[in-house]
């Protein structure tokens, strides 16, 4: 029997319609998982750390042993809004049965510095603009040099680091705006109003 111990983080909990969640795993990539035990999946939700044991079964992953690691904690809804539109741009800019360990790795930095990185309305833009390079966003000559600093880094923290003047800021919340708005999922957006907190920010 094909099981393996891993973690990952919960992009969508699709409970109880569907009975499964939605996983960036750290060794399978986006993955659609289906929890063993009831019990377990009652105390995860989206943004959640969790940890199991992975048997695949075609483009399905059971999860047995499902253990939670690590709940978000939020200081405020603007913070719940930013990091759920993290999710659900990885949700949706990553398919099933890719492992982009790039993203993972960007993913669990913003989870484990959410708070420091939303006292900072740039960190949130660069953040975003990271991750959507990381998806595959075309640059514009506007934004790439204040894109190029943020992929240097591999930690987010270290992102603090870069300044930005009013232009370039301006010019990022442009860019972040049309990406969104011209996503070919952009209708599915639950978050979509995270667009206004990152333009008057």
């Amino acid at each position: 029997m094909n099981r393996k111990k891993s973690i990952g983080v919960v992009l969508k909990k699709q409970f109880p319609r569907h009975q499964k969640i939605s996983l960036l795993d750290q060794t399978f990539g986006r993955i659609e998982g289906v929890p063993t035990s009831l019990h377990a999946i009652a105390r995860v939700s989206h943004g959640s750390l969790v940890e199991y044991v992975v048997e695949p079964q075609g483009q399905v992953y059971f999860l047995h042993e499902m253990q939670l690691i690590e709940n978000m904690h939020y200081s405020s809804e603007q913070d719940i809004l930013f990091f759920h539109h993290v999710l659900e741009m990885i949700y949706y800019g990553v398919p099933v049965g890719a492992i982009p360990d790039d993203i993972y790795e960007l993913l669990t930095s913003i989870q484990r510095h959410l708070t420091h990185v939303c006292t900072k309305p740039s960190m949130k833009k660069l953040s975003i603009g990271k991750l959507f390079v990381l998806l595959g966003a075309d640059v514009d000559g506007s934004v790439e040099n204040i894109l190029k600093e943020a992929l240097r880094f591999h930690d987010i923290l270290e992102m603090i680091s870069i300044e930005i003047d009013q232009t370039s800021e301006n010019a990022l919340d442009a860019w972040i705006h049309q990406y969104i708005q011209t996503h070919p999922f952009s209708h599915m957006f639950k978050t979509i109003h995270f667009l206004n907190d990152v333009r008057r920010s």
